[in-house]
């Protein structure tokens, strides 16, 4: 999946897995040690999350139904989200979104070719 901001007319990650059955999206990124530099998740109806067991902070960002950007947060391991009236949440490596992503951008979710 490519996460394009159309804001800013510029790709944010053509590297992003899906997260859209029960498994994958309670398992999110628990299972990995840790991300590529451009690496991200999307967790689709998703409106908070945690990060119980994982060992790296994220950058979360949560987007609405019409994929405008909520909020842009970063969480360390062992912490909980508040909740969002987002549709899903994109996780990237801590720092990863700043400059690429801000709060109030409309973003486009692409299929790779």
């Amino acid at each position: 999946m490519i996460v394009y901001n159309k804001t800013k007319d510029i790709t944010v990650s053509d590297n992003v897995k899906v997260a859209d059955t029960f498994l994958s999206r309670f398992l999110g990124l628990i299972p990995k040690k840790q991300l590529l530099s451009d690496e991200g998740l999307l967790i689709t109806k998703c409106n908070g999350i945690h990060t119980c067991f994982m060992s790296f902070d994220i950058d979360a960002v949560f987007v609405s139904k019409d994929f405008k950007v909520l909020d842009i947060i970063t969480i360390k391991p062992w912490r909980f989200s508040k909740f969002y009236e987002s549709e899903f949440v994109l996780e990237f490596n801590s720092n990863f979104v700043y400059g690429k992503i801000s709060v109030g951008d409309f973003i486009e979710l692409r299929e790779k070719r």
